[in-house]
């Protein structure tokens, strides 16, 4: 006799496929860190991928694991700078089937030096007194430290630098100037991967007096400040620095919020034979961001471009072509014959300067009686026009004739003839 038939059970066989190999492994080494990245599988009984590293060859120690298919990147920090990392990958299905190991790939960690930038911003109301900052466009590992000494003297001082409040990549500290000389201040930042940046800034600063004729030269010996006697009205310290800029050299001389009741004169080299007429080159000022010209004056003789200013800050020599006169300062006195001659109703008279001086230009009749005083007062030294419209000092049009007009300087008297025709 046969029973009924039992309930019926049914099981699949065992999956014993390897999933497929992940391909296109990369290793890229950064500032103490190593990124892998590798190719999505396609595998549709997928799981994760298993992640081998060793500092040899044919990694087999596995340091992690990957959540899903797209996860396919990894980045490792904490690395030992100097030492190449191995990386292989496997993939793993859902029946926990490993493939074969993937291709190795492989990088040296090294450590990326900060990039920082110091600067010191004076006091615009007591200049003897600074302020240093210290700007990283990375985070550091610590506070970065500030040394300041003045060439010559033996004595170094240690600058206690903060974070600056609500930033962290801008540092500060305080100073004082003490004398006139060459301040030196070196800025040492470190990564957190252990890489480091010492930058050292050279200052010129230049105790200033009333009554006192006071230079103050650039640490390239190429560009110098001039404060006159009556610029100041208290002791007040000048400082220059220098920054390249590609092919240009900017001058930086403060202080630069303070505005000075005489003029001061800045001057700045240039090389002998660069440019094709040297007659256009000129100093420019940084207003804001903006760069506008000076009035300039050129020494051939002596390669320099002068300006006077009133105000300090950024400055820079520019060689303008499309300008039409010439900033070239003549070499001796001379007084040119006014054109148009004869006239009606006005002339021009030029006149050249090789020196910066108190000139009186009048103009005279036959009789030799003063008609009108032209220009009077301090004129710079270049070449320079005056016009005369042909009226007296009373504001009358003289009558029809030949008039004499008559420069005068501490060093140069010279008189010449014109005609008036109404």
């Amino acid at each position: 006799n046969l029973s009924a038939a039992s309930t019926e059970t049914s099981a699949a066989s065992p999956d014993h496929t390897q999933p497929g190999t992940p391909m296109s492994l990369t290793a890229t080494a950064g500032d103490g860190q190593v990124t892998i990245t590798w190719r999505r599988s396609t595998d549709s009984d997928f799981a994760r991928y298993r992640i081998y590293r060793s500092t040899s060859a044919n990694a087999t120690t596995q340091i992690d694991s990957s959540s899903s298919v797209s996860d396919t990147s990894r980045t490792y920090t904490g690395l030992t700078k100097g030492t190449t990392y191995f990386f292989r990958l496997a993939a793993v299905d859902n029946a926990n089937n490993q493939s074969t190991y993937s291709n190795e790939a492989s990088a040296t960690v090294f450590a990326i030096a900060p990039t920082i930038t110091t600067g010191v911003l004076q006091n615009p109301a007591l200049s003897k007194y600074f302020a240093i900052a210290v700007v990283s466009l990375s985070d550091l590992a610590s506070i970065p430290s500030v040394k300041l000494w003045i060439t010559g003297t033996p004595d170094t001082l240690t600058i206690t630098m903060s974070a600056l409040s609500g930033s962290s990549h801008v540092y500060t500290g305080a100073g004082e100037f003490s004398s006139s000389g060459t301040y030196n201040i070196r800025t040492r930042a470190a990564s957190s991967s252990g890489a480091d940046t010492v930058q050292t800034n050279t200052y010129t600063v230049a105790l200033a007096k009333p009554g006192l004729l006071t230079t103050l030269v650039a640490s390239n010996n190429n560009a110098s400040l001039q404060v006159n006697k009556r610029s100041v009205k208290e002791e007040t310290y000048f400082l220059s620095n220098l920054t390249h800029i590609g092919t240009e050299i900017i001058y930086h001389f403060g202080p630069s919020t303070t505005e000075f009741v005489e003029a001061l004169d800045i001057e700045i080299g240039f090389e002998s034979g660069v440019y094709p007429d040297e007659g256009k080159l000129f100093i420019y000022h940084k207003d804001g961001q903006e760069w506008k010209a000076l009035r300039s004056q050129v020494y051939a003789d002596r390669s320099t471009v002068k300006a006077r200013v009133t105000q300090l800050g950024e400055f820079k020599i520019v060689y303008d072509a499309t300008f039409a006169g010439t900033n070239l300062v003549p070499t001796s006195y001379a007084l040119g014959q006014n054109y148009p001659n004869p006239f009606n109703p006005s002339t021009t008279i030029r006149y050249e300067l090789p020196e910066d001086g108190f000139l009186t230009m009048r103009i005279y009749n036959l009789l030799g009686q003063e008609v009108k005083t032209l220009v009077r007062g301090v004129q710079t030294a270049g070449v320079q026009t005056v016009v005369w419209d042909g009226r007296n000092a009373n504001g009358q049009i003289v009558a029809t004739g030949i008039y004499l007009y008559r420069i005068e300087t501490k060093r140069f008297t010279q008189t010449k003839k014109m005609m008036f025709i109404k």
